[in-house]
C-alpha cells in the first residue's frame, strides 16, 4: 500500500485586464503595460492607510524597483476596493476574482471611482501560523508565481491592498488572512496617490529582504539542513510528538526511526529546499517511493508527507505537525497504525524550511 499526501496552507491567483470596460485576459496574452491619454497621474490625494498597507506598498517597490521598474504609489479607490475583495474572500472561504454579486476586479476599481487604462489584481491566502499576518509572507509567494511576479512588474502607477482574516479552508480551527493586490494606471487625471506618513521610513521594517530575490533567481542549491547533532534531535522530537498523537487518537503503536527512511525523507527535504518548491516528485524525477527503495528500504507499506513554510515560526517539530495534524490526508496517515518505522527530515533554503517525513512496516532495524 502506498500513500502520498502534500500539504499547503497557502494559495494563488492572478489576472490582468485592459482598458475601462476591461474583459478577463490572462497575463501571458498581454503584449505590455497598457497606456493612455488618461495615464496622467493626479498627485497626492487627501486620506488615510493602515500600516500594514505601507508595508505591502514597501515591500512590493522593493521588489519592482530591484528589477528597473519604477515605484508605485498608494491609491485610496484601489485599497478600498481590494479591502472589499479580501473581505469577501474571508468571509466564504474561496479564493477568487469573483466577488460579492458577480463584481469582478474592474467593477470594483469603478465602484469607488476608480477608472484605469490597463490593471491586475493579484490575490492569495495563507495560516497565520506561516506568517501571513503580515504583508512579506504573500508578498514573497507573489515574487516566486511567473504569473504574479508578471503583475508586479507590469509598469503599474498605482497600487492598493487589503487583507482581512478568516477560517482556512477545510480546517476551520486554523486562521488564515486572505490578501488582495489591485494595480492599475489611471484614466482620469484626478486620480492621485496618498502622501507617504513621515513615520513610514523608520516604522516597521519590510521583511522582503534582497536575499529572497537573489535566491529566486539563483536557487540554492546545498541547502542548510544543520549539524548531525541537530538532526536528531529534531528528528527525535518530531518522531515522540506524533507518537503522543497517534497514542491518543486511535491508539496506533509507536513510530520508531529508521535510519533508510531518514535518508529518503533528507534527499527530498535537500531536493525541494534546492528547487525552492514543495513537491513528492525530486530533481531527478523520483516519486517517494523510488527514493525509499534507492535508500535501502525493503518493499512494504509506505508514505511521505511533506510541508515548508516561512522558518520563522515553523522550524519546530511541533510546528510541522501542528499543520500535518490540521490537515485530513496527512492526520490520516500519522495514525495509521500499518506503519511502524518513519524517517524525518528538513531542509532550509533562505527563510524557508521544507519537512519531509517517510513512513513504512518493514522489519527493518530502529535507530
Amino acid at each position: 500500500m502506498h500513500s502520498v499526501s502534500t500539504l499547503s496552507l497557502f494559495a494563488l491567483l492572478a489576472l490582468a485586464m485592459h482598458g475601462a470596460d476591461a474583459t478577463l485576459l490572462p497575463r501571458g496574452a498581454e503584449t505590455g503595460p497598457v497606456s493612455g491619454s488618461g495615464s496622467a497621474s493626479g498627485g497626492t490625494v487627501a486620506g488615510s492607510a493602515a500600516q500594514y498597507q505601507w508595508d505591502a506598498l514597501n515591500a512590493a517597490n522593493a521588489f519592482v524597483t530591484r528589477n528597473g521598474k519604477p515605484a508605485m504609489c498608494l491609491q485610496p479607490a484601489l485599497n478600498q476596493a481590494a479591502q472589499e475583495q479580501a473581505q469577501y474572500m474571508a468571509s466564504t472561504g474561496k479564493l477568487t476574482h469573483t466577488g460579492s454579486g458577480g463584481s469582478q476586479p474592474w467593477d470594483r476599481m469603478k465602484k469607488y471611482g476608480y477608472t484605469h487604462w490597463g490593471a491586475a489584481e493579484n490575490v492569495a491566502y495563507g495560516g497565520v501560523s506561516l506568517g501571513y499576518d503580515q504583508p512579506a509572507a504573500p508578498e514573497k509567494a507573489w515574487e516566486n508565481s511567473a504569473g504574479h511576479r508578471a503583475n508586479l512588474l507590469g509598469g503599474y502607477k498605482h497600487f492598493g491592498v487589503g487583507k482581512a482574516t478568516g477560517p482556512c479552508p477545510g480546517m476551520p480551527s486554523a486562521q488564515c488572512v486572505w490578501w488582495v493586490q489591485d494595480f492599475a494606471n489611471p484614466g482620469a487625471s484626478n486620480l492621485g496617490c496618498l502622501a507617504p506618513p513621515s513615520s513610514s521610513g523608520s516604522g516597521n521594517p519590510v521583511a522582503a529582504p534582497a536575499p529572497a530575490v537573489t535566491q529566486q533567481s539563483a536557487p540554492v542549491t546545498t541547502p542548510t539542513v544543520g549539524t548531525p547533532q541537530t538532526q536528531t534531535t529534531y528528528q527525535r522530537q518530531l518522531v515522540n510528538l506524533a507518537n503522543a498523537y497517534r497514542s491518543n487518537n486511535g491508539g496506533a503503536g509507536a513510530l520508531c526511526l529508521n535510519a533508510k527512511l531518514m535518508a529518503a525523507a533528507q534527499k527530498q527535504a535537500n531536493d525541494m529546499a534546492a528547487m525552492n518548491k514543495l513537491s513528492h516528485t525530486g530533481s531527478d524525477g523520483s516519486n517517494p517511493f523510488q527514493r525509499i527503495s534507492a535508500a535501502g528500504y525493503p518493499s512494504s507499506a509506505q508514505a511521505e508527507i511533506i510541508a515548508s513554510g516561512p522558518t520563522s515560526g515553523y522550524d519546530t517539530p511541533a510546528s510541522a505537525l501542528g499543520v500535518w495534524i490540521n490537515s485530513a490526508p496527512h492526520r490520516q496517515i500519522l495514525v495509521n497504525g500499518v506503519y511502524t518505522q518513519a524517517g524525518v527530515a528538513k531542509a532550509v533554503s533562505g527563510s524557508t524550511t521544507y519537512w519531509s517525513m517517510t513512513f513504512g512496516n518493514a522489519k527493518e532495524p530502529c535507530m
